[in-house]
Formats: C-alpha cells, structure tokens, sequence
C-alpha cells in the first residue's frame, strides 16, 4: 500500500513538474513572439509614420510577404505539435496562441502566414479571421481584418495581394469578388503587396466559395450523367493524387481525394447524384473509425467504403468530424481510387 501510495505521490509530482515547465516555456514563447511582433511592425510603419490604417495595414502586411518563406508544413518537424499546443479543446491558459508557432519559424503555408499576420495585428488591436476560399481548381486562406469603422478588409500576406474598392480603400472579398464578376480589371481589385505576387488564385476567384473560420464552407459537388456506363477516378497505386487530377479533369471538386480533415475542419463536402448509383472508394490505408465522417455510413471492408445511392441522394463528408489519430499524427487517409456504378 505504502509503494502504491508513493508511485502515485511520484507521478503526481512529475505530472505537476510537467505542467509547470510548460506554463513558464508558453509564457517566455509568448512573450518572445510579442517582442519580435512589435519588431516587424515597427519596420514596417518606420517610412511612414504619419500613415492612415488602411496604409499601416498594407505596409504590415508587405513586410510578412516580403520575409514568409513558402514550405510544405509536412516538411517542418516543429508543426507536428501544433495541432496539440494550439488545440482548441484546451484551456486559454493551457493553449498556445495562434501564430506564436509562425512567428518563430516564419515559413509555411497559406494558413501558417495567415495566423502570423493575425497575431501580429493583434498586436495593434485589431481582430482579424481566417478567411477560408475554395474554387473548382484550389483551396485558399487570406485574412479577414475588421476596421475600427467596422470595415471588413481582405489582406493576403501568402500570395502577396491586399484588395481595394473603387476609390482605392481596403475591402472585402464580397465586394472584390463582385467586381471581378462584373468583369472589372483585376489590377483595379487587388493590389500586389511586392515583387512575385502571384495572381492565379484570385484571377479566377469569381467562382470561389468563401467562408470565415468557425463557419461552415458547403462545397458541393454533382455527380454527371453516367448513361450506363462505369467512372473510374484514379489506380490503385497507393497514391491518391491521381484521384484528384481526375476529379478536376471530369469538373468534379477536387478535394474528394481523401476521407477525414485535411485542409480545414469547417468544410462541408457535399458529393450529390441525379441517378441512383453504387459508389467505390478505396483508400490509400485501411478504414479508420476515428477518421471516417461520411453520411450516411459507408459498408466496410478492408480499404473499401461503398454506398448504394438513390436518385437525389448525397454523401456528405464534415471535415470537422473527423478525429486526430495518435497513430497517424493527422485526421485524414489518401482516396487511392473511386468508382461509380450506374445501378
């Protein structure tokens, strides 16, 4: 009883000795990414220190383009941990800040430098969002910043470009996206933050469908007319990319080339069927609970998820469903090849 006791005394005491070594190491990591914010922003507004927001917000955000590395995060060993130090099932003390973790590695990808350029106008109190935007052809996050006068504003310190309205203030992507479908110029919506902007995205962002981060982002996919025949999407390779040039080739949404959360726990895709129809997906590695978040339920086996669809029925995949796995250290499993069935 008393060896019991005593383990249990020790484990207690290291468990707490853990918990107090990283409540000092969040603290110092805090406040060293605070410093080097009010570093960035101080470079940045030093040309002009007469300047209006609207302008201090284009230099802040030049400055993050002008140093953001792009990196697949995948390839950063220290992002492994951010889905657990960031979780937001963790207490506000306990969690670390968004964009704390950026400010420190500066690289990345389009929703690494969005968190670091929240974080750093933060700094100059303003509140900002993920702003997530999905076309046919690519998945995109900028930041959604809201002004004093209640101004929504569109800044994108990832592909370099910031947009304005027709008298040249900051704007929002509702009204850039209107303009562009009006078929104004594109150089009169956004305005490029530095040499090597890259315009693809927002050149064909008309037909994007946009949500703030907390909100649902319905992406919505129909399946065309079969007539009888048999749509193979993919090989069996154990590679799921040949899955996702194929649904963009036949003008399906890409992004149905995995099961689970990849890119963003709000999105909602929505795969729909005019005719009644038998579904085959088959995944990179074999199904996992924790992982799958379709309804309605697929049949089971082994790799192999199927249904069997009536005309107007859909399968709807929450990303926000899906469960992190320990095992994999992510909440989603490559689609190795579809095929639908006339039925």
């Amino acid at each position: 009883m008393k060896k019991i006791r005593f383990l249990t005394l020790a484990a207690l005491g290291v468990a707490l000795c853990g918990l107090a070594g990283w409540l000092i190491t969040r603290q110092a990591l805090i406040v060293y990414a605070e410093n080097k914010a009010q570093k960035t922003i101080d470079n940045a507004l030093s040309q002009n220190p007469a300047a209006t927001l609207d302008e201090n917000i284009i230099s802040i955000s030049k400055e993050i383009y002008k140093n953001f590395h792009h990196q697949d995060p995948a390839e950063i060993r220290a992002y492994d941990f951010r889905p657990y130090l960031t979780n937001h099932r963790l207490p506000d003390w306990l969690r670390l800040p968004d964009g704390v973790m950026e400010i420190y590695l500066g690289r990345g990808y389009c929703d690494n430098a969005t968190r670091l350029l929240s974080f750093i106008l933060k700094q100059q109190g303003l509140n900002a969002v993920q702003w997530n935007m999905v076309s046919p052809r690519a998945a995109h996050s900028a930041l959604l910043v809201t002004m004093p006068d209640h101004r929504k504003v569109l800044t994108d310190a990832f592909y370099g470009y910031i947009a304005v309205d027709k008298d040249g203030n900051l704007t929002d992507p509702q009204n850039a996206q209107a303009r562009l479908k009006s078929g104004e110029n594109f150089e009169d919506i956004f305005v490029s933050l530095g040499a090597g902007s890259d315009p693809r995205f927002y050149q064909k962002f008309d037909d994007a469908s946009m949500a703030a981060q907390g909100d649902d982002l319905i992406l919505t996919a129909t399946l065309p007319p079969l007539n009888g025949k048999t749509l193979t999407l993919g090989e069996i390779d154990g590679d799921d990319l040949d899955v996702k040039r194929a649904n963009i080739a036949r003008g399906l949404n890409q992004f149905w080339y995995y099961i689970g959360h990849k890119y963003n726990r709000e999105w909602v895709r929505v795969l729909k069927t005019e005719k009644p129809v038998q579904v085959l997906m088959t995944l990179v590695d074999p199904a996992d609970n924790d992982i799958l978040n379709a309804t309605p339920a697929p049949s089971v086996s082994g790799k192999t998820l199927s249904w069997n669809l009536a005309a107007g029925d859909t399968i709807t995949f929450r990303d926000r469903d899906a469960k992190l796995s320990w095992k994999r250290r992510n909440s989603y499993i490559g689609v190795d090849q579809i095929i639908f069935m006339s039925e």
